[in-house]
């Protein structure tokens, strides 16, 4: 669960801090740790989840002292402006953690502030606690800048919001703040509550029906069905969705279902039936990167080999994991065909090629649906709204797609 801050800048009271102790988590053993990041330009808090060096259950002290580890849960934009060297220490539920470098608090403006909270945030999400205060030497740490901190922290909720291209989850530091599970799952389902930043998106994908019953939450954690989602696809939307709703006091944890229907597909550390907690997350989502040289070059000598010639223009080849997709025009003035190779028995294969990549024709060779996504394959953006025909059956592509190779893709 997560805690948050309320406040108000320029010499209003500002209160920060975290809820009343959870009840005992969910099976799933903590295996990433998640902390924030504060991005100016965009004003956006951003999600990061770092690999646990085990995965069995941590205790909430063990996970703290890992957290303690990492850079991002200090600040020091400058000499004499820092909160460095924190130490935790947990008794009962109850939290303190003690920074024991701290200089120029009072001369924070508000953007260091923002960031200061962001850094902050990663310590209420430390499972199994349900109190967090923040002290300097042993102090209670009472204001940055113009900011007033209450001790312990009071809880405040965030909005999170989605950035497919760059595989980013963060919150908005600002409005709307839901007040409950309910206002945020009220958030979640009305797509035009707010404004998100440039980029960024709602985590509900339109035409997606999001059913879920607080009421009738059990053991911690919500039932949530989110009706024409295709499972296995917008993990990205899925891992903002279980930050939101997990926030508050309760639930813990989030089970999804798929129009009724339950998926084992593969998601992040675990599948998409197991009850999945924050801890379960990876956070930016990996995406596909451009080849570097040798790929490249490894890249050419396939596309040359399947191709029985040299072609006029091969451009720069996006990868992931054993998968590229390289730009290929057989003559000057020709359109860019688009071909999807796979890193077989270490060398690359053509798997598909041509003026279109029907999404069909891509699943139906064997090409993961995070393939297609992660490579920015035409047709990756609609994956998530591809709905089943019959529960369990194949899915087939909505009609929206270009399914003719009559479509020429003039870039990758």
């Amino acid at each position: 669960m997560r805690y948050g801050w309320p406040l108000v800048l320029l010499g209003v009271l500002w209160v920060l801090g975290c809820a009343e102790p959870p009840s005992p988590g969910p099976p799933t053993p903590p295996i990433s740790l998640l902390t924030f990041h504060y991005d100016a330009a965009r004003d956006v808090v951003l999600a990061h989840t770092v690999s646990l060096p085990t995965t069995v259950p941590l205790t909430a002290q063990r996970y703290a002292d890992l957290l303690a580890t990492r850079a991002d849960v200090r600040y020091a934009p400058a000499p004499g402006l820092r909160l460095s060297d924190p130490v935790p220490h947990v008794t009962d539920g109850a939290m303190t953690v003690d920074y024991h470098d701290v200089a120029g608090l009072a001369q924070f403006n508000a953007v260091q502030t923002e960031a200061v909270l962001a850094a902050l945030e990663a310590w209420c999400w430390v499972p199994g606690v349900g109190t967090v205060s923040i002290t300097a030497n042993g102090a209670p740490l009472t204001a940055l800048g113009s900011l007033v901190l209450t001790d312990p922290l009071t809880p405040r909720y965030h909005t999170y919001v989605v950035q497919t291209d760059t595989g980013e989850v963060g919150y908005l530091p600002g409005s709307p703040t839901p007040a409950d599970l309910d206002d945020g799952l009220d958030i979640l389902r009305r797509r035009d509550a707010f404004t998100a930043p440039a980029g960024f998106q709602p985590l509900l994908p339109a035409g997606v029906k999001l059913t879920a019953d607080p009421a009738r939450m059990t053991d911690d954690f919500l039932d949530v069905d989110l009706q024409g989602l295709l499972p296995g696809t917008e993990h990205l939307r899925l891992a903002g969705m279980i930050l939101m709703l997990t926030q508050f006091p309760k639930p813990h944890a989030v089970r999804f279902t798929f129009g009724g229907v339950v998926s084992s597909e593969p998601f992040m550390r675990t599948t998409l039936d197991d009850i999945l907690t924050p801890y379960a997350l990876l956070l930016p989502e990996p995406t596909g990167s451009l080849a570097d040289a040798e790929t490249q070059a490894a890249l050419r000598t396939a596309i040359t080999a399947r191709l029985g010639h040299t072609p006029a223009y091969v451009g720069p080849a996006r990868v992931w994991r054993d998968w590229a997709v390289l730009p290929v025009k057989l003559t000057p003035d020709g359109v860019t065909l688009l071909y999807v190779l796979q890193l077989r028995d270490g060398g690359y294969t053509v798997v598909q090629g041509g003026p279109n990549l029907p999404v069909g024709d891509l699943l139906a060779r064997q090409v993961p649906r995070d393939a297609i996504v992660a490579l920015r394959l035409p047709g990756w953006e609609q994956m998530g709204l591809m709905t089943m025909e019959v529960a369990g059956a194949t899915p087939a592509p909505p009609a929206s797609f270009h399914t003719s190779t009559e479509r020429t893709t003039e870039q990758p």
